[in-house]
Formats: structure tokens, C-alpha cells, sequence
């Protein structure tokens, strides 16, 4: 990530899109960390779902559909 922020480009892309990929669990609105807490909480499991599929994708560099399996 640390990449893309030093890169022009990226980052302006990233600066709008990041906090919305990384704050909006079930497409769900919250103001502040707490409320943002609480969503998560009452989603844990699509939560986790959601995060071990996206780590997946970025670490191995394919699409999550490979890997639903495993995930479920």
C-alpha cells in the first residue's frame, strides 16, 4: 500500500477508494471507529470472509472465486 501512496496516480485513486473498501462492511454507513466497531461485530463472519478473501487475492495475486472453497 505504502506504493501506491508514492505514487501519483495510485494515490489519488486510492485516496478515494480505500476508505470505502476498508470502512463500508455490508455496505452499511457509520460515523467513527465505534460505530464502525459495532458493524463489524454484528457481522463477524462475513467480515472474516470478506478480509480472508481479500488478503488471499492480494497475496497470491488471483481472483477469490479459486480460492471460495477453502474460505467457506
Amino acid at each position: 500500500m505504502e506504493e501506491h501512496r508514492k505514487n501519483l496516480t495510485c494515490a489519488s485513486r486510492h485516496a478515494r477508494m480505500d476508505p470505502l473498501g476498508f470502512g463500508l462492511p455490508n455496505a452499511r454507513s457509520f460515523s467513527g471507529p465505534g460505530e464502525l466497531k459495532q458493524i463489524v461485530l454484528q457481522q463477524r463472519a462475513a467480515f472474516t470472509a470478506g478480509l480472508t478473501e481479500k488478503m488471499l487475492t492480494y497475496a497470491l495475486g488471483r481472483g477469490g472465486r479459486y480460492d471460495r472453497p477453502v474460505i467457506s
